[in-house]
């Protein structure tokens, strides 16, 4: 899978500069360099602010963050293995329903068997960041519920602005659900259930225009409460 999301800071900031991120917090990271700076912070803040919970403090779970990387991700690559005994893999362009299964887009032959042992690979891929994804272990499945089948077509309309063929979509089963933070790191296997009910971020579809315009019309800001709480060579 291969996508790449434009800059994290399209609009230039006055210098220093004061950089916020797009990425929604789900799939934040910070390097081990500037985290202890960064809690320093947090904890002024929170200081003269209410009390914040365990609940908020707590970070996302594995399965909160595949959630959110299926989500966000326009396409992935499927893998089977065909008649000759190799391994396939194709990219294919998939939509999620409601407990975060793939739906596929799918015209080769080869590849669109029904039943057949498969994985999906997924990755949320930005300029300069870490690389969050997930693999999951299932099944193809031929969705024939005319319901179903609808609601998958108003996601696709909606995620890709065009229509889709109904007959070329085809479900993939979350059995298995393997999740990465980035590459070159230990993976966790999630729990399918834990999978299937966790929320993505809430913020995914909006965390860039926020950020966008908060660095556009409230720059002043941002560098006052950088120069009260922040060391001058952190970047925030």
């Amino acid at each position: 899978m291969s996508s790449s999301s434009p800059s994290l800071l399209s609009s230039p900031l006055p210098s220093p500069a004061v950089v916020l991120s797009k990425k929604p917090a789900s799939l934040r990271a910070v390097s081990s360099g500037t985290t202890r700076r960064r809690v320093r912070v947090v904890a002024v803040a929170a200081a003269a602010a209410a009390p914040v919970s365990a609940a908020s403090r707590a970070r996302p779970s594995a399965a909160e963050v595949a959630r959110t990387v299926v989500e966000l991700a326009p396409s992935g690559t499927l893998s089977v293995v065909g008649p000759d005994g190799w391994p396939l893999g194709v990219g294919a362009r998939f939509v999620t329903d409601a407990a975060g299964a793939p739906a596929l887009c799918l015209t080769a032959a080869e590849v669109a068997a029904p039943d057949a042992p498969s994985s999906f690979h997924v990755e949320f891929r930005q300029s300069g960041a870490r690389t969050p994804q997930c693999t999951m272990l299932g099944a193809l499945t031929k969705p024939s519920d005319e319901s179903v089948l609808k609601k998958l077509s108003t996601r696709w309309q909606k995620k890709f602005g065009e229509e889709i063929d109904q007959d070329l979509l085809y479900l993939i089963s979350v059995d298995r659900v393997l999740h990465m933070e980035d590459f070159n790191e230990d993976g966790m296997w999630v729990v399918p259930s834990e999978y299937t009910s966790a929320e993505p971020d809430p913020l995914r579809n909006y965390a860039e225009n926020l950020v966008e315009e908060f660095n556009s019309k409230s720059a002043e800001d941002v560098h006052r409460i950088y120069s009260i709480y922040v060391e001058s060579d952190l970047q925030m």
